[in-house]
């Protein structure tokens, strides 16, 4: 259950951030929290914010997100999070010092102790120790618990390196940190119809400005629409032999499909980068290689 300006009767323990991704660094303090909560008879919860801090901080370098807030909240109760404490990111919040920030979890949420994630701060006390929030919290007859760094492979894993790796085109390594093919939720909207007269009908998607896409190229997919699971490859870029849109557009091809599907919400998993985009003398050239691509493609996902 989530909660937002609600209290909460039961005693917690918290983990607090922004958890983008649920990835697998996530992950490993969820299950710390589920270890502490066991250990002190408290609720497993999350504090989170609707809204990445960067956008109040920084509004001119908004950073894109891997998912939306629905899918972060029903990721951590499918990792076990029993609660869910969604919190609007402001500039007042942002300027509470870390015992105020912890006085009013406590007060408003009931929260009694903290987990607190490996090189973690919150707060405006950028310089604090973890000395410093244990005698903060101790001052607030709350307590404080730490967990311990995560790295996947000797890189450490964190929203921001999965998010240069997507932009990168590197899919695979990003799957790796997240636990799972990253994936893009859209829309189906009109397109220019382009790949239908070439035998490559395609499913043009929309998504929300603030979601991250990967950089240009064509990717192997898995694709779920209405309720099904189809392959299909994904192309992500400017379309250079058939447009001279600087607009970058996300177009799937679901193979061996051929429903109405225009308005329809469905969900694009990326499991390989197969090339990058380039232009084509003629669409025949461009069909002669989307016909090779295909056949790639169909080989990795039966994999």
């Amino acid at each position: 259950m989530s909660q937002s300006g609600h209290s909460i009767s039961s005693p917690l323990i918290a983990a607090i951030g922004m958890f983008d991704g649920v990835h697998l660094g996530h992950r490993a303090l969820i299950a710390s929290l589920l270890d502490n909560a066991a250990a002190l008879n408290l609720t497993p919860t999350v504090v989170t914010f609707r809204n990445h801090p960067r956008s109040v901080l920084c509004p001119c370098c908004a950073t894109p997100l891997l998912m939306d807030f629905d899918d972060r909240v029903a990721t951590l109760h499918d990792a076990g999070v029993e609660q869910v404490i969604a919190l609007d990111f402001t500039l007042p919040l942002s300027r509470l010092s870390a015992s105020d920030f912890m006085a009013m979890l406590r007060d408003k949420y009931g929260v009694k102790a903290i987990l607190m994630g490996y090189n973690h701060h919150f707060g405006h006390d950028r310089s604090a120790t973890p000395g410093d929030y244990e005698q903060w919290a101790a001052a607030l007859g709350m307590t404080i618990a730490r967990a311990t760094e995560f790295t996947e492979s000797g890189d450490k894993v964190s929203s921001s390196a999965i998010r240069s790796l997507i932009q990168a085109c590197d899919v695979e390594r990003a799957a790796a940190m997240l636990g799972r093919p990253f994936s893009i939720k859209g829309t189906v909207v009109h397109g220019e119809q382009n790949g239908r007269k070439i035998g490559f009908p395609t499913a043009n998607i929309h998504t929300g400005d603030d979601i991250i896409t990967p950089g240009n190229g064509v990717y192997a997919v898995w694709v779920d629409v209405n309720g099904s699971r189809h392959p299909g490859m994904c192309n992500i870029g400017n379309r250079p032999t058939v447009s001279n849109s600087m607009r970058r557009s996300i177009e799937v091809n679901i193979f061996d499909f051929d429903a109405d599907i225009y308005g329809c919400e469905i969900s694009t998993q990326f499991v390989a980068l197969t090339r990058h985009e380039q232009r084509f003398d003629s669409l025949e050239q461009l069909k002669q290689r989307l016909c090779d691509d295909r056949l790639e493609i169909s080989r990795i996902l039966k994999q």
